[in-house]
């Protein structure tokens, strides 16, 4: 009875992995830009660990989530393009903005 319980628990493992999978992209970027090229709303896009000196704009649906504040640093401004109706949303990042508010 013990081993089956076990073989289940594993499958459910796996299917949770799969099902977290098809939700969150991850992918190695030298760049942001890069990593929201293809963004669709509802996406969540992980940033890496490092340094990004960029100016990034967020589409509408779309969650940007860093490895860590303090290992995911993005230099530059950031533009998030939310409506009452699709949010955007940043999370696990320090943001350095540099440059004057337009």
């Amino acid at each position: 009875m013990n081993l089956v319980i076990r073989y289940l628990l594993i499958i459910f493992a796996f299917c949770l992995v799969l099902c977290n999978l098809q939700q969150h992209q991850v992918l190695a970027a030298t760049s942001i830009k890069k990593l929201l090229g293809n963004a669709k709303p509802g996406q969540i896009i992980r940033i890496p660990s490092g340094t990004f000196v960029e100016d990034v704009i967020v589409p509408a649906g779309v969650s940007l989530r860093g490895a860590n504040a303090r290992k995911t640093i993005i230099v530059g401004s950031i533009h998030l393009s939310a409506t009452p109706q699709i949010p955007v949303s940043l999370s696990r990042v320090t943001v350095i903005h540099t440059g004057s508010s337009k």
